[in-house]
Formats: C-alpha cells, sequence, structure tokens
C-alpha cells in the first residue's frame, strides 16, 4: 500500500477530508510510523546483505564505500575461507595494535564508522566475506505518494493504524486515539512473531 492510498484510507474511515486531514499532515503521520516500525526490530531480513571482497597484503582497513553494492549499514559477521573472524571494540583494537602492528592471517575484526579493520594485518590476498544490514529506503519520498514503505507489506496495516491514532489524538478524540494505538501495537505484535516467529 503506497501513501497515496493509506491517506485514503484514514480519510475514508474518519469520514473526513483533505481540509481536515491534509497531505502534509497525514505523511508526518506516515513517517512517524515508519520510523517507530524501523526501531522496533534489530535485524531486519529483508535488509539483509552479503558481500565478498579481496583483502589487500599489508592493508588492514577496508572502506565500506569499496564494497559493491554499496548498501551496507553495519555489519554483523565476517570470514575469510577457512574460518569465521572474531569481532573485537574499538579500544581492543587499539590495546593490540598500540606497540606493533602484526601481520598474519586475520583473527579478529573492528568497525569504526564505515570501515573494517582486520587483525593481524593480511599478510597475503585472501577472501573477505562480510554479512550485515543495509539501511532503509527513505519514506514517505516526497515522490507523490506512490512509493511503497520499505517493509514487509504486513506492516501497511499498523501504519495505517498508527495514522488513525495520531489523526484522532489531533481531533483531541482520547477514546479513539486508544483504540486505534492497541491495534497498532497489536498489529505490531503479531507481524514481529511472523518475522521470527516470537518476539522478545
Amino acid at each position: 500500500m503506497n501513501l497515496g492510498e493509506m491517506m485514503t484510507v484514514v480519510r475514508d474511515q474518519a469520514q473526513t477530508d483533505s481540509v481536515d486531514a491534509p497531505d502534509g499532515l497525514l505523511t508526518f503521520y506516515a513517517r512517524s510510523a515508519y520510523q517507530d516500525i524501523q526501531s522496533r526490530v534489530s535485524q531486519w531480513p529483508h535488509l539483509r546483505e552479503s558481500f565478498v571482497t579481496n583483502t589487500v597484503a599489508g592493508t588492514p582497513n577496508y572502506a565500506f564505500a569499496t564494497f559493491a553494492p554499496n548498501t551496507m549499514e553495519y555489519i554483523v559477521s565476517a570470514t575469510v575461507p577457512d574460518h569465521v573472524l572474531w569481532p573485537m571494540s574499538r579500544d581492543e583494537y587499539r590495546q593490540v595494535t598500540r606497540d606493533s602492528t602484526s601481520v598474519g592471517n586475520p583473527t579478529h575484526y573492528m568497525v569504526d564508522g564505515a570501515v573494517v579493520w582486520l587483525w593481524p594485518t593480511p599478510s597475503v590476498a585472501t577472501n573477505l566475506s562480510l554479512s550485515g544490514y543495509s539501511s532503509f529506503d527513505v519514506w514517505p519520498d516526497g515522490g507523490g505518494g506512490v512509493s511503497e514503505p520499505d517493509l514487509p507489506r504486513g506492516f501497511d496495516t499498523a501504519i495505517v493504524f498508527f495514522m488513525m491514532a495520531r489523526y484522532y489524538q489531533s481531533q483531541e478524540d482520547v477514546e479513539l486515539y486508544q483504540q486505534y494505538m492497541r491495534d497498532y501495537e497489536m498489529t505490531m505484535h503479531a507481524r514481529q512473531r511472523c518475522l521470527y516467529g516470537s518476539v522478545d
């Protein structure tokens, strides 16, 4: 369901029009719902990405910008052909590289901003496989309301419930605001269960 369709549903359900519920206001409500939904799940399956790049002998750091396609926002695992690399914090990386630079087969990785650092520094070129998650598309995107949110389609209903709730809140109708917020939370709970089979 795109934004235009969502706004039509809200106005139809509330028996109102674009004067009482203008596009700008409903767009703001939709964006707020979209951002709230994103924050409810730490790792969205549809955003999972995997990349393979080549290390360079003597080079410990690799920028996200060199990955193709360049959509990864953060990394959750790294492997070389014979083993999985252990993650380490920035403090741990600084500690082990403070006095000397070790060279060899990497056993650990550290992410600093949009750069992956390997330790020890690779002594030879090899494949480096990275898994992580890309960022959400901006939505609503200002394209006339024809784009759909970057979410599994089951979350469209949740966005509509949130928009309805916020509309009634603006009308100072506490009862309907609370009703639609309950519908929003129930839908979110159900959709999160569909993603992983359970909710934390």
